[in-house]
């Protein structure tokens, strides 16, 4: 077996003579070996990263080059137990410089290896100008499988950012719309994880509004995933909780979406909803609004649901729907359509 002979020094040395297809060469060399499953580490120790992204980076202007060179270090990631080696060797920065090419093979193949590696080390990624600026540029991009690849990184880092890091969710925030515009469920549902995590932030619940993706979150399949709508439900009420941003946070498909939410029969949800509901009806400008949504027949559908196991909905699951009835009941203008909408049966 060739690894076995330790070949590695020696191409180190020859990929760095001039001569472009002699660097080819012995980058072939070194794509074809890690292509051997448990080859990886032995390639690694051996001190082929810089190698690689040296080649990539400075000495080739070759696409093709480059592409196996990229090739290579997706085969050698193979080997989760190497990505601290990789990322002290500056994989990460290599590969985002390397996504800013105009070369599709060569983007699709960065962004996904980024995605792996942001699981792990989303820290040293933010720490990374070049690697945040590749990320969010993934989200604007018009094909799919790079927008998942740039949705699913931004998930990581924001799971890991700080208040250090404020400036990094507002740019996050900025690039939503484009993931709730898309056709695509999973991309919608990233969406909702997204703008939950950048929520706990207070200056990004104001961006969140401004950016007007709240009005774009869809309110059909996705939130037959509980995940989804437990992520909803937090980032709606994390802006609610602000007295300030009441009357924006509620635009016109909010009831809609709090029944298909509701659908799953989940308790915990079903009272997550009902202390969201008395938060927005808080504010007098939304009773209106709530009101012309039909937030009564929505209340009774809710509140005749049975459950197989028996269960009884809690004190506090009342105490915060007779606070939303009461708040809606101070609008001396709607007190008329509620009682046609049953609000005596409620």
């Amino acid at each position: 077996m060739l690894i076995e002979l330790n070949p590695i020094p020696y191409i180190v040395s020859l990929a760095a003579e001039r001569d472009e297809y002699l660097r080819r060469g012995c980058i072939s060399i070194v794509c074809n070996m890690s292509y051997i499953p448990g080859s990886e580490r032995a390639i690694v120790v051996a001190g082929i990263i810089p190698t690689l992204l040296i080649t990539s980076l400075i000495t080739s202007d070759q696409i093709i080059t480059k592409l196996i060179c990229v090739k290579a270090l997706v085969n050698l990631m193979a080997d989760k137990s190497l990505y601290n080696l990789l990322v002290k060797d500056g994989i990460i920065w290599g590969l985002s410089k390397l996504a800013q090419l105009e070369n599709a093979e060569l983007l699709g193949l960065c962004s996904k290896a980024l995605c792996n590696l942001s699981a792990e080390f989303a820290r040293e990624m933010l720490r990374s100008t070049v690697s945040t600026r590749c990320v969010l540029q993934l989200v604007k991009r018009n094909e799919v499988e790079l927008k998942k690849a740039g949705a699913k990184t931004i998930t990581n880092l924001l799971l890991r950012t700080t208040d250090a890091d404020e400036e990094f969710r507002k740019l996050c925030v900025a690039t939503m719309p484009s993931l709730a515009k898309s056709d695509d469920s999973e991309l919608n549902e990233m969406c909702v994880f997204c703008l939950c995590l950048a929520s706990q932030s207070e200056s990004c619940r104001v961006t969140i509004v401004a950016s007007g993706v709240l009005e774009l979150i869809k309110g059909g399949t996705i939130f037959a995933d509980r995940s989804i709508s437990y992520a909803y439900i937090t980032l709606f009420s994390n802006i609610a909780n602000d007295p300030s941003m009441r009357p924006k946070v509620l635009d016109d498909l909010a009831i809609q979406r709090f029944a298909n939410i509701c659908m799953a029969k989940d308790h915990h949800i079903e009272l997550a909803v009902a202390k969201a509901l008395y938060c927005v009806s808080c504010s007098k400008e939304n009773v209106p609004k709530l009101v012309d949504q039909k937030i009564i027949p929505f209340l009774h559908t809710l509140l005749e649901k049975e459950y197989d196991d028996g269960f009884d909905r809690s004190v506090d699951f009342s105490y915060n729907l007779l606070a939303c009835l009461y708040n809606l009941t101070t609008c001396p203008e709607v007190q008329a359509t509620l009682v046609i909408q049953g609000f005596v049966e409620v």
